[in-house]
């Protein structure tokens, strides 16, 4: 695939991906009471058809595309909110319809190592 192929395909679902930030990013959940976000995330593999395992360690949700053969990627993302405080210098934090709580959202995938590293 092209790099411009590529880009025009992330430009068909820029909207659909947006979208989907935005509604993680309303209602930040503290750790183990993600289940909006929880659900959010299931409901949107379903939409996908990948398949997935739920709950893990309550409300934690493993997906698996591929065949676990090399060469293998891992993806790794947080689902709950950092707690912080507005006093925060350099950082912009997430104001969240939720009451009471207030975070610099972890809702962002991180890379982890090559499987076999």
């Amino acid at each position: 695939m092209q790099s411009q192929e590529i880009y025009d395909q992330a430009q068909e679902i820029q909207a659909w991906i947006v979208g989907l930030r935005r509604q993680l990013h309303r209602f930040p959940e503290l750790m183990y009471e993600e289940v909006k976000t929880s659900q959010l995330v299931r409901e949107t593999l379903d939409e996908l058809k990948i398949p997935y395992r739920a709950p893990i360690a309550k409300t934690g949700v493993l997906a698996t595309i591929g065949t676990g053969k090399k060469p293998c990627v891992a993806l790794r993302a947080d689902m709950d909110v950092v707690l912080a405080a507005v006093e925060q210098d350099g950082y912009a934090l997430h104001f969240a319809a939720k009451s009471g709580v207030l975070g610099a959202v972890k809702k962002n995938g991180l890379v982890l190592q090559h499987a076999d590293e």
